[in-house]
């Protein structure tokens, strides 16, 4: 099983132009945004499968959240959804370069579950996957 964390990115166009002078224009513009991904999450369950079900909101706000989200007067990142997948998940991102490039080469970024990110391990992935260092 896998956590997944859908993030979405805002960048403000009125800050551009702002002096410096009085509270920064705001003129938001959404930018697109990320999946997170923790792997192998049975781990987790198998601990406790109650006190995982009871506590994800929990982890995924007051733990995952603070490493992976942003908030400034020019750029904001925030999670606006979570579940739980099976291992064969794969994000559209991923999956569309499967079909249409005929491997991964840019990957969603993997977390673990306390929001650190995690590089990429190349023997993991099947051959028709080739790395990136995202």
């Amino acid at each position: 099983m896998k956590l997944v964390i859908i993030t979405q990115t805002r960048e403000n166009y009125g800050a551009h132009d702002w002096d410096g002078v009085g509270s920064v224009p705001q003129y938001w513009k959404n930018k697109g945004g990320s999946e997170y991904i923790v792997d192998d999450i049975e781990h987790f369950v198998a601990i406790d499968d109650d006190f995982f079900a009871k506590n994800i909101k929990s982890i995924v706000y007051d733990y995952i959240s603070p490493k992976i989200t942003q908030n400034s007067d020019y750029y904001e990142e925030s999670i606006i959804n979570y579940s739980i997948e099976d291992n064969d998940y794969m994000s559209e991102f991923e999956t569309s370069q499967l079909e249409y490039e005929g491997s991964i080469r840019f990957f969603e970024p993997r977390i673990d579950i306390d929001g650190n990110r995690l590089p990429i391990i190349s023997n993991t992935v099947p051959d028709n996957i080739v790395m990136s260092s995202n």
